[in-house]
């Protein structure tokens, strides 16, 4: 994530840092965060609301309203959350980028997509935002925008940033991002069979998020006589 002290401009530095209690009030709302992330891990198929994991912590209605606006505000941080987790690995300076940083930064990034216990607690995470989204559509529509299309914009800028750092890379960066995803086997959706959530059965280990990285480097990346041919 984004150095807070890296993106602020002259008028707003002597803002920095911020009051102590904004430093609580976010410290807090990272722990219900994590609180809610782990009563998700332990959810079962039956939990379709987002008030029935929410029963299991220790959390109240009025503290969530205060810090996230409401129940659907608190669905869409963890969304958030997840895929800025997922993502954190491709952060850096685009233009120190070499072939062998390149492809250690998706190894990375495939390993925390394919990680088994996220794996459960987005499974969850999804099955109750697809309820609540048939209930209320916009919440739907914002749950994607910070869950799924966040991972997917990154992942995509993160591959056009490469080829603009002189990568030969192949094909339209968001086509390729998509490509990525589908050879990591998740959809980043709600999935059509929930046996084995949170066992890995099926989830690649690390030794094959790293052959599933090689292979799709191996077919993005054009060889210098592609190169010298499409002059």
């Amino acid at each position: 994530m984004t150095n807070p002290s890296n993106t602020l401009s002259p008028t707003l530095d002597a803002a920095w840092p911020p009051l102590l209690s904004d430093l609580r009030a976010s410290h807090r709302r990272a722990a219900m965060l994590r609180e809610v992330a782990d009563a998700l891990r332990g959810a079962t198929g039956e939990a379709t609301h987002i008030q029935a994991v929410i029963a299991h912590t220790s959390l109240s209605h009025g503290e969530i309203v205060a810090q996230f606006g409401s129940v659907g505000g608190l669905v869409t941080a963890l969304a958030d959350m997840f895929g800025r987790f997922m993502l954190a690995p491709l952060d850096g300076n685009p233009n120190d980028r070499t072939d062998a940083e390149f492809t250690r930064k998706l190894v990375a990034f495939g390993r925390r997509v394919v990680d088994p216990a996220g794996a459960a607690q987005l499974k969850a995470l999804y099955r109750v935002a697809l309820a609540d989204s048939i209930r209320e559509p916009a919440l739907g529509r914002t749950f994607y925008r910070h869950g799924p299309g966040l991972v997917m914009e990154g992942l995509s800028r993160f591959l056009s940033d490469a080829r603009d750092a002189g990568l030969r890379l192949r094909g339209d960066s968001r086509l390729l991002a998509s490509h990525l995803m589908a050879l990591l086997r998740i959809d980043l959706g709600l999935p059509e069979d929930d046996a084995g959530a949170g066992s890995g059965e099926g989830v690649p280990d690390a030794r094959e998020v790293s052959r599933i990285i090689a292979l799709f480097c191996a077919g993005i990346q054009r060889s210098p006589e592609d190169a010298d041919a499409a002059v």
